[in-house]
């Protein structure tokens, strides 16, 4: 699929909520949604006429190795020095079609916890790269696209059914669960004993990590996808509806809501850096936002394509991926960017997360036939090591 007709693709999106926004169609609003939604998957995934889901999921580092999920559903783990595999890759479903992974594996202690477009939550031993437990141990969920969050001894993740799910990391027994009232397509993160999960409900909601009781709610004017990101005391997240939040985390009051409105969603997980918040948007800006009070700092950067994978924090600089297939480090002195500073293949394009480690960036890139992981040294702007196939 050429880059060309991810364009064309994106044009068609940006009409129909141009449409929306125009004639104010509340009553057909989560029909054309929906509809929204599965362009953005298809375009995405790198490929609009594939029969099956593919994923893009992000990498995961440990101490010394990394793992990451490919687009045909196989987990891979790699030594993170030379990139040579620890194991042999291990396909998450033996059925030919397989499964596809749009969340992060998480790694604690010696396991890998995946999950997959099937509803289904995996562990995986770092040693050997065997499949251990599975939950639901002989049914499945509904997908399951937001990554994993495991933290003392427990595994949480949200649904498409709209619930979020508490596991014992152990035993992958179910200990709580928790209804919003839509899916649920973001990464819950935790802050000492509060989790915090955003959901397509419009609502981000803060949730006793211990029992799953409900300590507050915040409504905005739009659904939430993106990750919400604690930074001194606060919740911050992009929303459909073109805006930032900050939300005091303690109570859920509104800080502030971004003066400047996106010209399209707020996709991925924003990044903070010396009071300033680095919030990228699908409009291929990011804008760059005081975090005391949410007015503009600077002009946002505009990149050369729609962005939808999640940045990292190296040092002092941003490291953000256009959709494209380019990476780009601002500055934060002067909040701008030159040239790419590396480049994937030209028919590969970067919608999952990056992963930063050491000064490492992992850029899990596809095309609609392969995917690839490469590893890249921010300060000596050179590949670490040539990148392997994930397939």
């Amino acid at each position: 699929m050429t880059r060309y007709r991810k364009n064309s693709l994106y044009s068609r999106l940006s009409k129909i909520l141009s449409y929306i926004r125009k004639h104010r169609v509340l009553a057909t609003f989560t029909v054309v949604l929906g509809a929204c939604l599965v362009l953005i998957a298809l375009l995405a995934s790198g490929c609009a006429l594939r029969s099956q889901p593919v994923g893009w999921s992000g990498a995961a580092c440990s101490d010394s190795n990394i793992f990451v999920a490919s687009i045909e559903g196989r987990l891979f783990g790699f030594d993170k020095q030379d990139g040579k595999p620890l194991w042999q890759s291990y396909q998450l479903d033996s059925s030919n079609d397989g499964v596809a992974v749009y969340s992060t594996p998480a790694v604690y202690n010696d396991l890998v916890y995946l999950a997959g477009y099937d509803g289904r939550v995996f562990t995986i031993s770092i040693e050997s790269g065997y499949r251990g437990l599975v939950f639901p141990d002989n049914d499945s969920l509904k997908p399951i696209i937001g990554g994993l969050t495991v933290s003392g001894g427990k595994v949480f993740f949200g649904c498409n059914d709209g619930n979020v799910y508490c596991l014992n990391a152990d035993e992958l027994r179910k200990e709580w669960e928790f209804p919003t009232g839509d899916r649920i397509w973001s990464k819950p993160v935790i802050s000492e004993d509060t989790l915090f999960v955003s959901s397509f409900d419009n609502n981000i909601y803060a949730l006793d990590a211990s029992d799953g009781s409900e300590i507050w709610r915040f409504e905005a004017e739009g659904a939430f996808a993106s990750t919400p990101l604690i930074h001194d005391d606060t919740v911050y997240a992009g929303s459909f509806d073109r805006h930032v939040y900050a939300l005091d985390a303690t109570n859920g009051k509104l800080k502030w809501r971004s003066e400047v409105e996106a010209d399209k969603w707020f996709w991925t997980q924003v990044v903070a850096h010396n009071d300033i918040i680095y919030a990228p948007n699908l409009d291929g800006k990011i804008y760059i936002l005081n975090s005391d009070n949410g007015y503009e700092v600077d002009d946002p950067v505009e990149l050369d394509g729609p962005i939808s994978s999640s940045p990292v924090v190296v040092g002092d600089d941003i490291i953000v991926a256009s959709q494209q297939g380019n990476v780009y480090a601002i500055d934060t002195a002067n909040n701008r960017t030159g040239s790419p500073i590396f480049n994937v293949a030209e028919d590969e394009v970067i919608n999952a997360p990056l992963c930063a480690s050491d000064g490492i960036i992992y850029i899990h890139a596809q095309s609609s036939k392969h995917d690839k992981l490469y590893a890249f040294d921010t300060e000596t702007r050179r590949e670490v090591w040539a990148p392997v196939s994930l397939s």
